[in-house]
């Protein structure tokens, strides 16, 4: 009997298990984007006013064809009253009657313009202020520039016939030149406690008393003025010092005498350079004729 022989058994391939399933890392979600802050725009600059400049600002005075709106006054103060600081006005050919105020920096000019008044022509109480080409005749004071306003021009004006004095200056480093001072009641030109002016090339005729007096005055000059027939050409009193007179000032047919030096015990420093000796403890003037301190006409005083 043929015995069968049983079919190897096949063994069953292993079973490969499954790669383990790789989780998807989680996805990141991205931040949210802030959105930048809007950006302020600044404010706009306010552009600061330019500064108004007043120097080219001029104005009129015409007692005929006067216009306001055109800034055409029909008297000076008016004037005055609404010209800019540091502007201008014109006076044109005229008489004025009245007295005028200045109490801001101006420039006053004159063209044939004439101020006519019993009391004080033009009175100034500020500083850096020109008189220029006036004609001022029959004042009790023709200009009255009052302490404490500096850096002033006075020049080119015709002042006669002031019952007191054509002008008072008591300043600092006042410029008065080249202006005519004619028949004043007592002075032409009264410095009084004024430093450091400058006179310079005025003509000062028949005036009674004195055509220069500077009293407590320190460093004034006084350079090329003709000074003619008064009682005393120059008188220099009390408290002064450092005052010059140049040689090349033209005194003329003075009555007493030109130059009088009084009061002050620093004469050399208030002279002609060079020019002083002392007379009985007094400093006095000497070296030219018609210059002396007793005013009898003598050298030696």
């Amino acid at each position: 009997m043929k015995v069968i022989e049983p079919e190897p058994q096949i063994e069953p391939e292993p079973q490969i298990e499954p790669e383990p399933q790789i989780e998807p890392e989680p996805q990141i979600k991205p931040e949210p984007q802030i959105k930048p802050d809007p950006q302020i725009k600044p404010d706009p600059q306010i552009k600061p006013e330019p500064e108004q400049v007043y120097f080219n600002r001029t104005i009129y005075v015409d007692q005929i064809e006067f216009n306001e709106s055109k800034h055409i006054y029909k008297t000076i103060q008016k004037a005055v009253e609404h010209v800019d600081e540091g502007g201008t006005i014109i006076v044109n050919p005229g008489i004025y009657g009245e007295e005028v105020q200045i109490d801001k920096q101006l420039k006053l000019i004159g063209t044939n313009a004439s101020i006519q008044t019993k009391g004080t022509a033009i009175s100034i109480t500020s500083d850096n202020v020109t008189i220029d080409r006036m004609i001022i005749k029959g004042a009790l004071v023709g200009i009255h520039l009052n302490s404490g306003s500096n850096n002033c021009i006075l020049s080119n004006n015709v002042i006669s016939d002031c019952t007191m004095h054509g002008m008072v200056i008591g300043g600092v480093e006042i410029e008065i030149r080249h202006n005519y001072l004619n028949k004043s009641g007592d002075t032409g030109i009264y410095l009084l406690k004024s430093n450091k002016c400058n006179l310079y090339g005025n003509t000062l005729k028949d005036n009674k008393n004195y055509g220069i007096y500077i009293d407590e005055g320190l460093e004034n000059r006084l350079q090329q003025n003709c000074i003619k027939g008064s009682i005393i050409g120059t008188r220099i009193h009390s408290n002064c010092d450092s005052n010059i007179i140049l040689p090349d000032n033209n005194f003329i047919g003075n009555v007493n005498c030109d130059i009088l030096c009084e009061g002050i015990t620093e004469c050399d420093r208030t002279s002609y350079p060079g020019m002083c000796k002392r007379v009985n403890n007094i400093t006095m003037l000497t070296g030219e004729s018609n210059i002396c301190l007793s005013c009898n006409n003598s050298e030696e005083g």
